[in-house]
């Protein structure tokens, strides 16, 4: 049976509906709805057309727009970072020089005397028998752009809570410690550490990492870092904190789960003693005699299996010991990620622990939230 192709429904015409001045006048009011400027630009950079909101965007009236061109040196434009953005660079001039797309570029634009304006453009080019035009359709960001810097020098501040910047130092033992960032505007990390006198025999310490990144993550750090401070030094079992922790993220933050060792060191007058617990965090690494060891054993991640002891275990510590505890970023940062042994030749030997610290904080390239993940270091030396 022969099929009759169906012919696809055309849409009526605007005009066939309404009376002409009324087709202007609901066009009209389209164009008054919309929120992006459009502006088409010929080869030199000369602004041929715009609609109203491209005005109203720019605050230029359009005597003031219609002709002018990117190459104009009144412009005042920027890139993100504040630096100028040269007249050929802007959107336009790069799509009509390459005759591709340029999307979803930032852009700050300075009119007169008034406050700048960041608009985000999309420019593509568009090849005419009189030569090739871009069109350039741009939205006004300038709150939004506000409103993420704001929630970024707040996240900024719940990060640098987490890390703390004055660390014990006593006749009997000093703390160093570091933090490596891939960057806030990327990536909200969720490494934590402390350490504390809680009397002059007794230095509590800890390290921990939250899985994952984001509000959550650094949410939880700090739920975890208070919790650890407060209830740290009230128990002399470190398992037992851990265990308390697990029940903190199981009721705080279900689902979710961290690494954490918690530690002290007791003196007397005749040695140190590290006594430490492990959630399914790295084992500290003990330099002594110029070779660098893992001690210790580690147990069950905080917040993911049923609740259970972890393993305590015990170093007696001499004068001279560094022991150098750290967040998984640490052996990341390298690529290929760096194995337990790789790690250990790369301890930096005979370095005063605030030397030592800072080295392994430049280990490898400059982090990149593409590849990197945030590292902790928490270490200290033996008097």
């Amino acid at each position: 049976m022969e099929t009759i192709p169906r012919e696809e429904p055309k849409l009526p015409l605007l005009t066939s509906q309404l009376a002409e001045e009324d087709s202007r006048l609901v066009a009209r009011q389209i164009a008054l709805m919309m929120k992006d400027g459009v502006v088409i630009q010929a080869e030199d950079g000369r602004i041929i057309w715009h609609n109203a909101i491209a005005c109203r965007v720019l605050r230029m009236t359009p005597d003031q727009l219609m002709g002018k061109s990117s190459m104009d040196e009144s412009w005042q434009s920027v890139r993100m970072d504040g630096t100028p953005l040269p007249g050929d660079q802007h959107p336009a001039m790069r799509a009509i020089a390459t005759g591709r797309p340029v999307e979803h570029e930032i852009m700050g634009v300075q009119t007169g005397t008034l406050a700048l304006c960041w608009v985000q453009v999309d420019s593509f080019p568009l090849d005419m028998s009189s030569g090739r035009l871009a069109v350039s359709v741009f939205t006004d960001i300038t709150e939004q752009l506000a409103n993420r810097r704001e929630l970024e020098s707040t996240l900024l501040h719940l990060q640098n809570s987490l890390i703390q910047t004055s660390l014990p130092d006593s006749e009997t033992i000093k703390f160093a410690g570091a933090y490596r960032s891939v960057g806030m505007s990327r990536s909200l990390g969720g490494d934590f550490y402390g350490a504390y006198e809680t009397s002059p025999r007794r230095h509590d310490f800890f390290i921990g990492d939250v899985c994952g990144h984001g509000i959550a993550a650094a949410a939880l750090s700090t739920v975890a870092r208070n919790a650890l401070r407060a209830i740290g030094p009230l128990q002399s079992d470190p398992s037992a904190v851990l265990a308390d922790l697990h029940r903190i993220v199981e009721s705080d933050s279900p689902g979710r789960f961290l690494t954490a060792l918690i530690a002290r060191v007791e003196h007397t007058p005749s040695q140190s003693k590290l006594i430490a617990s492990s959630g399914g965090h790295p084992l500290p690494i003990l330099v002594r005699d110029g070779v660098a060891t893992p001690v210790g054993r580690t147990g069950p991640l905080v917040g993911m299996l049923p609740n259970s002891d972890r393993p305590v275990f015990e170093v007696d510590l001499i004068p001279g010991d560094q022991v150098i505890c750290y967040t998984d970023g640490l052996p990341d940062c390298v690529t290929p990620r760096l194995s337990e042994e790789e790690l250990l030749l790369e301890i930096p030997i005979g370095l005063p622990i605030e030397e030592c610290v800072e080295t392994l904080r430049h280990l490898g390239p400059d982090l990149d939230a593409a590849r990197g993940d945030d590292a902790a270091i928490l270490a200290f030396e033996v008097r």
